[in-house]
């Protein structure tokens, strides 16, 4: 008979404690195994929905179908009306009187405001030929309808506010970058969003813009604001200046030049703290009264927001910087009215 050999206690212990460590590494392992499944699903949802997204949009787009007739475009197109009627000079071009008129002028203005807001390409159109609603559009943008109807409802809006006097609103300023998709002119590599980028510098009064101005994206936003200054403004300054003293931005215009500029302007400068300029602290620079203040400064942030939901806005599909500012303009407009 063949005598098993008998272990030692300090073997027995090495095996049982790798055994020990072999069932805890097995449950760390399946747990593993079990979250990267969770993940892997979770990307395949999402991935089914964006497919989902863009099948359809392909469709709408053979099809050729427009968005329908919402409440928002409808206030844009009777102002827009209103005041091709008022004006003598813009009455001639948009005279459509004639025996072999088809289409009512507020159809293809319709049209005009449904491919300038949800980007639709110009060639894609219902019932109304392209020609005829690119031929209005082109008119529009000659005669720079929508800068009348945006400047006419701004001071419109404004006077009404001023009347009230609910809130003591400021004027601030903030930029946004939009991504660049077709665009030849002001067109920059911009290093913090690591793509091509062109800038729209706003000045607003509460959530209105009082002033914007379309710039290169690797150009600094104090510069931008700098020279936007100097710039007329699409509303008188004075009336506000006297009902408001503060103007509001944050820490990327912390520069003495641009301070300067502002207090020649009658304006009191609330402006965020930039740790490379100054290395005090943010809370000892300001007052309790003007940390207040500059708590409004979200507004603007709402105002990027808002315009940015029209897609010719929120990415730049547009060449020129004309027609890039026209939708521009129609988001501005769709803001005064809307709120």
């Amino acid at each position: 008979m063949i005598r098993k050999k008998k272990m030692c206690n300090t073997k027995k212990k090495k095996l049982l404690d790798a055994q020990i460590k072999g069932k805890k590494l097995k449950k760390e392992y399946k747990l593993l195994k079990k979250q990267q499944n969770k993940e892997k699903k979770r990307e395949q949802k999402n991935d089914a929905i964006k497919l989902k997204k863009k099948l359809a949009e392909r469709e709408r787009r053979k099809n050729k179908k427009i968005l329908s007739n919402d409440e928002h475009d409808q206030k844009i197109l009777n102002s827009i009306h209103e005041i091709i009627n008022t004006n003598q000079k813009f009455k001639k071009h948009f005279d459509f009187t004639y025996h072999t008129q088809v289409y009512e002028p507020k159809q293809i203005i319709m049209n005009v405001i449904k491919h300038i807001k949800y980007a639709i390409p110009w060639n894609v159109t219902e019932q109304i030929p392209a020609s005829t609603v690119y031929g209005c559009y082109s008119k529009m943008k000659k005669l720079k309808i929508l800068e009348k109807v945006y400047i006419t409802n701004l001071q419109f809006k404004i006077n009404e506010e001023l009347k009230n006097n609910k809130n003591n609103t400021c004027t601030m300023s903030d930029v946004t970058c939009v991504s660049n998709k077709y665009g030849i002119d002001k067109v920059e590599y911009n290093g913090q969003k690591k793509r091509k980028v062109t800038k729209i510098s706003l000045i607003t009064y509460g959530k209105y813009p009082i002033s914007h101005k379309i710039d290169y994206g690797a150009r600094h936003d104090s510069k931008i604001l700098y020279e936007q200054l100097n710039n007329s403004y699409n509303i008188n300054i004075n009336v506000l200046q006297s009902n408001n003293e503060y103007f509001l931005a944050d820490s990327a215009y912390d520069w003495n030049k641009l301070k300067e500029k502002l207090i020649k302007m009658k304006y009191v400068p609330i402006i965020g703290n930039n740790k490379r300029n100054n290395k005090m602290n943010h809370d000892s620079l300001f007052t309790s009264e003007e940390k207040k203040v500059y708590r409004e400064r979200i507004k603007i942030e709402h105002t990027n927001r808002i315009i940015k939901n029209h897609r010719r806005v929120n990415c730049r599909y547009d060449r020129t910087i004309e027609s890039f500012q026209e939708s521009l303009l129609l988001s501005f407009i769709d803001l005064i009215l809307n709120q």
